[in-house]
């Protein structure tokens, strides 16, 4: 071989290793099949981690607490709209399915106190009147809402609900403005009792 086709031996035995090597390589690479396999666990993976982070990214907000001291006195959309939930919660839950919300004439509500051996109250239809039975319905209506209405409810939280929540409430009524209401009150706020209260306040003086 003359020297100028030394550079081209030399070419070619290199180009036949490296042939050899990129053909071993593919003998070491898995069939049509364990390919598939394998295209399989990856897009089952993926999917996993879209699950997670979907799951992620749809946990409910925060609940804001209605602070009803600022509510109650600045009125505007938000008062309404807490008012508006707060309303429809108590007539159905609280009123439909608990049968909770009712007048009751001091002379009933004592027979029926003695019987039972209970000094809770029945919450009155013009609590809607009332701004203490107003902040005091609107913790237990969130936190029922949160219970039952998110994931976050569990059976023992609803049970607290149920046993310690509300009946405290209920002893509290007979501390609370509405514990010196008489039915003639109660007519007069009938109506009114239906309705989500309207937040016309005058503010606080400030001092």
């Amino acid at each position: 071989m003359t020297e100028d086709g030394a550079p081209l031996a030399r070419q070619l035995l290199q180009l036949r290793q490296d042939l050899s090597a990129l053909r071993a390589r593919v003998d070491q690479l898995p069939g049509p099949d364990a390919l598939q396999e394998m295209v399989g666990q990856l897009s089952a993976l993926a999917d996993r981690v879209n699950a997670i982070e979907a799951a992620a990214n749809e946990r409910p907000a925060k609940v804001r607490v209605w602070d009803w001291s600022a509510l109650l006195t600045e009125g505007g959309p938000d008062a309404q709209r807490a008012g508006e939930t707060l309303t429809a919660w108590v007539n159905a839950v609280l009123g439909t399915m608990y049968g909770l919300v009712a007048w009751e004439a001091p002379d009933v509500r004592i027979q029926r106190a003695k019987s039972e051996g209970r000094t809770v109250r029945l919450i009155p239809p013009c609590w809607n009147q009332h701004h203490d039975l107003i902040a005091e319905l609107g913790w237990l209506c969130q936190e029922w809402l949160e219970i039952y209405r998110t994931a976050k409810g569990t059976p023992a939280r609803a049970g607290d609900w149920h046993d310690r929540y509300l009946m405290g409430l209920r002893r509290r009524i007979g501390w609370s403005s509405a514990a010196t209401c008489t039915e003639s009150h109660l007519g007069q706020t009938a109506a009114a009792a239906t309705e989500p209260p309207r937040y016309d306040y005058e503010p606080p003086p400030r001092y």
